[in-house]
């Protein structure tokens, strides 16, 4: 993708990334002007942000949270200093990706507050979420898995259900209800057969306690097209030993 970059003269570096890409700039006076298809167009000239030629465009910013790169670390909340906590936000790892969406931010003390929350696509991971054992399947029948004996009762409705297929877990379907020893799915995204052992995982999202890495790409993207400022991005970050 191309991009228009912004010298300041103030900061002596290259400061911003901008998606509109025009033909000519030029400056009169105290306006700036720039030339598309042939039109000429006035900067800054309404109150409304991020609108380019009649097209309008996210504001987004990266930065990096790196503190002890040598450690692997637990990256557990983000503060946002400013005037809106309406961003959402990814977050990716090098061992893991997660996502904060705008409408999780609640205001403590003056700032924007959330919880890194896991990705819902995530494959199944036992070292970053709770997975019971059930058992070996006795018989299937239509969306209702019956086991060879009662379902344990840290298996929850909504949980995910896997089956142990070569050593590898497959996916079954969302558990929709539960009696005695038999657990109905929403849909059947693999038939477990006799014999197959099969376990239930929490959703990831609502089980997420962090994302684990060594360091953190954060992104962060609004809609908005009022005047936003954004003063400072915090991170509760607590050391991993797992």
């Amino acid at each position: 993708m191309s991009y228009t970059l912004t010298y300041s003269d103030y900061a002596k570096g290259w400061t911003s990334f901008y998606s509109f890409i025009p033909e000519a700039m030029n400056s009169i006076g105290n306006n700036f002007y720039s030339f598309k298809n042939g039109q000429v167009y006035r900067h800054n000239s309404t109150s409304s942000r991020n609108n380019f030629y009649g097209t309008d465009y996210n504001t987004e910013i990266e930065t990096i949270l790196s503190d002890a790169p040598s450690e692997v670390k637990i990256y557990k909340t983000l503060k946002l200093e400013g005037n809106t906590g309406e961003w959402d936000v990814t977050i990716d790892t090098n061992l893991a990706s997660g996502h904060i969406n705008k409408e999780s931010f609640k205001t403590k003390e003056g700032m924007s507050e959330a919880y890194f929350r896991r990705n819902e696509t995530d494959e199944l991971n036992t070292a970053y979420i709770s997975v019971q054992g059930i058992g070996s399947v006795d018989s299937v029948a239509g969306n209702v898995i019956t086991f060879e004996g009662p379902v344990p009762s840290g298996v929850y409705v909504k949980n995910k259900l896997y089956a142990s297929v070569s050593n590898t877990m497959t996916y079954i379907g969302v558990v929709e209800a539960i009696d005695g020893s038999t657990v109905t799915v929403d849909s059947l995204s693999y038939t477990p057969s006799s014999g197959d052992f099969c376990l239930s995982a929490k959703n990831p999202v609502v089980e997420s306690n962090g994302i684990k890495g060594y360091y953190a790409k954060l992104r962060l993207t609004t809609s908005q097209t009022q005047n936003i400022e954004l003063f400072a991005i915090n991170a509760d970050i607590v050391k991993s030993f797992s």
